[in-house]
């Protein structure tokens, strides 16, 4: 069931971030109208718009399923994956992921910084930490000039930041998964906070659990911790990955977490 679910929302991730690419490639043109949705339910921009009852409803889809929003709608989440998946797929050894202890500090600066950025009006600090905005610079900066040799057309100093913002995103996420989303993203710690205490979210069945460490190796949030069978909700981005790859079974998602019934042995 979960290998299923993962399929789903890897299409459905891979299908929202071609409409996002579609709508920055044709920024510039009439037809990035009909691609234009895109931008309208992106957090930031929503907050910049004033579009309440879309922010709300987000805000809602996180306290009740996680951070959703994370794994399909960011389009900047889905180059962090595709990064990652070419990282493990090329490097098994060196890209293998393991769990990381929270950089909560980190995540609480980053977020704190955007929040006085948007108060006091400076576009400068939002748009630089924005996922969408650095997105799109990857895309019209970066991705569309090397497919049209035309770099020259958007000028030198863009074109730098592009391939320097690619090249930071995607190295990262070669090697640590989504560990950009989980530390410097103010949207994935906004969102963190409020998955922190969702309703549903991913938990381990101790008494299924081998300690085979497959899920760990395979979470892109670097956020379940053997030691403790836990998973951190702040932190996952609700990938599937654990339950997907789990050979007992024994990672679900659910709006309540196992209590061990076979209690351990004293040593």
């Amino acid at each position: 069931m979960y290998v299923f679910a993962k399929n789903i929302r890897i299409a459905v991730s891979v299908g929202l971030g071609a409409v996002a690419f579609f709508a920055a490639a044709t920024a510039t043109t009439g037809i990035a109208v009909n691609a234009g949705w895109i931008c309208k339910i992106q957090i930031i921009n929503l907050i910049l718009s004033g579009s309440l009852p879309i922010l709300m409803g987000w805000l809602l889809l996180t306290f009740a399923f996680g951070r959703i929003y994370c794994s399909t709608v960011c389009p900047l989440g889905t180059i962090q994956d595709i990064a990652s998946y070419i990282g493990r797929r090329t490097t098994r050894k060196t890209c293998r992921l393991h769990y990381r202890r929270p950089n909560n500090a980190t995540r609480i600066t980053f977020l704190s910084i955007t929040a006085v950025g948007l108060i006091i009006g400076n576009m400068t600090i939002v748009t630089l930490l924005d996922p969408f905005f650095n997105f799109n610079i990857i895309i019209q900066g970066a991705i569309m000039p090397a497919c049209t040799l035309g770099a020259a057309a958007v000028g030198a100093v863009i074109a730098i930041e592009a391939i320097i913002t690619l090249a930071i995103v995607a190295g990262v996420a070669a090697r640590t998964g989504r560990l950009i989303c989980n530390t410097v993203c103010p949207v994935g710690s906004a969102l963190g906070l409020i998955s922190r205490y969702s309703i549903m979210k991913m938990d381990i069945n101790t008494d299924l659990c081998t300690g085979c460490l497959k899920c760990v190796e395979t979470c892109k949030g670097s956020c379940i911790d053997p030691s403790s069978h836990t998973i951190d909700s702040s932190r996952c981005v609700m990938c599937l990955n654990c339950a997907a790859v789990c050979p007992n079974k024994a990672i679900s998602y659910t709006n309540s977490r196992h209590r061990l019934q076979k209690p351990l042995m004293a040593t």
